[in-house]
């Protein structure tokens, strides 16, 4: 992701956010998704960010993400002491990535070019 998309998700959702950039945590290399799944990325982190707000303040505290990644064409995000419905919405937000361009954010597919990515016909080329 962009940096300055990276730098306002981390000023949004501080609590979540902990690690980002944590060259001891898997967070070392920030988001390593593209910027066209920033929308599906944000809403995902608005939702987890709730979630995590209704949790007794000592469980809340040690809710963070651990990885965001794209793998085989997918949004992947793992959080460290998630909650059954945060791995839901984690799940949700995967199944949808596969159907939105990582590249610019249109209407997209699963497509081999060299590896599994979610394309659109443009970013496919």
């Amino acid at each position: 992701m962009s940096p300055h998309l990276e730098a306002a998700v981390c000023a949004t959702f501080p609590h979540l956010c902990a690690d980002h950039g944590n060259r001891e945590t898997s967070m070392n290399l920030g988001f390593a998704i593209r910027d066209g799944w920033a929308q599906l990325f944000c809403q995902l982190m608005s939702e987890l960010e709730a979630l995590r707000r209704a949790l007794p303040p000592d469980e809340a505290a040690l809710v963070k993400l651990a990885q965001v990644k794209e793998k085989f064409g997918g949004l992947r995000v793992y959080l460290e002491n998630r909650t059954d419905a945060m791995w839901e919405a984690c799940r949700r937000a995967e199944e949808e990535s596969f159907r939105i361009c990582e590249v610019c954010g249109a209407s997209g597919e699963r497509v081999y070019a060299g590896w599994i990515r979610t394309l659109c016909p443009a970013c496919a080329g």
